[in-house]
């Protein structure tokens, strides 16, 4: 990733309702996103 590239943001991601959680589906989130925050929210408040 690139520092130039957009992130989506997390309002632009469909989480699913308590029924489809419920029916074991879960949200896809983008990779990038999930990199970034394991990387700089995660690390920052050990």
């Amino acid at each position: 990733m690139k520092a130039a590239e957009e992130v989506p943001l997390f309002n632009n991601i469909e989480f699913p309702d308590k029924v489809e959680l419920s029916q074991g589906k879960t949200p896809e989130l983008n990779k990038d996103i999930e990199n970034y925050w394991n990387t700089y929210i995660l690390e920052n408040n050990e």
